[in-house]
């Protein structure tokens, strides 16, 4: 299956689970899925990659989060992690939640919102 084959399939995926209640589960599902044809599909050009991880970002935005960004310090991390994560995908779902709250802290510093200390709502 080429790269562009597997659109069809993943945006009927979307829709099956888009009324899914814990939206949560199926973004990280999306996540995983996403992030894994991207770090297995050696023979995709770097434009794909990009598209993958566009469509990855654009169903948390959809949701109300922000984008999640993997540095490429922690890209060896990362791909650890997926790996992984065919066994067990808790490591995977924290590393991705770490990112996601970096992302928040990021927003906070850039309209100078300060960050609320540990223990306070």
């Amino acid at each position: 299956m080429h790269f562009y084959d597997a659109f069809p399939l993943l945006f009927g995926w979307i829709s099956a689970v888009k009324n899914i209640s814990n939206k949560l589960t199926v973004l990280r599902k999306l996540f995983f899925t996403l992030s894994f044809l991207d770090v297995l599909w050696y023979d995709i050009s770097v434009f794909e990659r990009m598209v993958a991880r566009l469509i990855m970002n654009l169903a948390l935005i959809q949701d109300g989060y922000l984008p999640v960004i993997v540095p490429p310090i922690l890209r060896g991390d990362y791909v650890s992690l997926l790996e992984r994560a065919h066994r067990d995908d808790g490591d995977f779902t924290e590393f991705i939640a770490e990112r996601e709250f970096e992302s928040q802290e990021e927003i906070l510093r850039l309209f100078q919102i300060p960050f609320p200390k540990k223990g306070m709502d």
